[in-house]
């Protein structure tokens, strides 16, 4: 069967036709994209305030308490207040293992008493005192 006019002239205009049917199909791929872009906008604005969210509470976490503060601030105080105590304390403490060979031998824990006093008593001095090597 021969083809009809209108079949001859739709075969002449095929491409009208597949420019129709894109038209056609274009709102769908705005609305694709658009939902796409929507749907990244809230997922970077999500990611932003989850960020915040998280560095404030980071941030909270590392400052210190009241407490803490003022137990600082007391603990300064008493170590601009008594530096000699604090000093005399680190020489005691580095003095102890010396007690241990006491028995053993007196040598070696009159050597252990006065190289512990010099490193302890004098680390625990040039940390209090700094006029004293400066």
């Amino acid at each position: 069967a021969p083809p009809t006019l209108f079949q001859e002239i739709m075969a002449q205009w095929e491409w009208l036709q597949q420019a129709h049917d894109y038209v056609v199909a274009m709102p769908a791929l705005r609305e694709r994209v658009s939902s796409f872009r929507k749907s990244a906008w809230e997922f970077t604005s999500t990611a932003k305030v989850s960020t915040e969210t998280v560095e404030r509470q980071v941030t909270a976490t590392l400052q210190p308490s009241d407490a803490s503060k003022e137990h600082w601030a007391a603990l300064l105080a008493f170590r601009r207040q008594y530096p000699a105590v604090i000093v005399a304390a680190a020489t005691g403490v580095s003095v102890l293992p010396a007690l241990a060979h006491l028995r053993t031998s007196k040598l070696t824990a009159l050597r252990l008493v006065a190289r512990n006093s010099l490193l302890g008593g004098g680390g625990a001095a040039v940390l209090l005192y700094p006029e004293i090597v400066f």
